[in-house]
């Protein structure tokens, strides 16, 4: 279930782009040492993660960056890496190197400061954060935006066909009512729900950007516009 380029009314299993491939072993890289041994997982924690123990006193910059690229478990590891695949992979292949980058660090920073503000805020005794999902669903949010249209083919124990954009809205759903019922299950709720409100916000600021270097005042604007080379498409009003 990954993206065609634009033109194709479906998506089908598409051999991963480069940049896909060299995310996923660079992600793969920093999580097996950290499964491996017990030393490096405590230091990772420790140093890498959003960790509430730290904040405000010992906390890092850095940590909104760092922790972005490390899983502490396996199966939040191979979600993560499936999504990049599944939902990054036609993004990857129709955006720059640089664009993809910068909007996945945009997505996954922005998910972690809202994380860091909501637990200073609120006092919350949060486990230690780790993980890319909040730029995981910010690339569904980009998703959405540019294939929302098309065909997708839902593996849940059988293959469902159905919209992307619908999809997008299921998995989307039903993070924000875990996260409003407070569901204490070891996932970053709010990441989710933040990283794809600020993929949405951001490509929604594109496209307004595009239209007004394109000068238009109404009607849809050319999905040949770019603003910094960053194609946004308008699949969905």
């Amino acid at each position: 279930m990954t993206a065609y380029p634009p033109g194709s009314r479906s998506f089908m299993i598409q051999p991963p782009c480069r940049l896909i491939i060299e995310m996923l072993i660079f992600f793969t890289a920093c999580f097996l040492p950290v499964v491996m041994f017990q030393p490096v997982e405590d230091f990772v924690i420790k140093y890498f993660a959003q960790n509430t123990d730290y904040v405000p006193y010992e906390f890092h910059i850095w940590q909104l960056v760092t922790s972005i690229f490390f899983h502490a478990g396996i199966g939040h590891f191979i979600g993560n890496m499936l999504y990049l695949y599944v939902f990054g992979n036609g993004l990857a292949s129709t955006w720059t190197r640089r664009e993809f980058i910068s909007f996945f660090l945009i997505c996954g920073i922005g998910s972690s400061l809202v994380v860091y503000i909501c637990n200073v805020m609120f006092e919350t005794d949060a486990a230690p954060s780790l993980g890319a999902s909040g730029a995981i669903f910010g690339l569904m949010a980009a998703f959405l935006i540019n294939y929302g249209e098309q065909t997708v083919h839902f593996i849940f124990l059988l293959m469902i066909p159905m919209k992307a954009k619908y999809l997008v809205y299921v998995l989307f759903a039903i993070e924000l009512i875990l996260l409003w019922r407070g569901t204490q299950n070891g996932v970053g709720h709010l990441a989710h729900v933040s990283g794809a409100v600020i993929g949405y916000v951001y490509l929604k600021w594109v496209r307004k950007q595009q239209r007004k270097l394109a000068g238009q005042t109404s009607g849809k604007a050319d999905a040949g516009s770019r603003l910094g080379g960053l194609e946004v498409m308008d699949d969905l009003d």
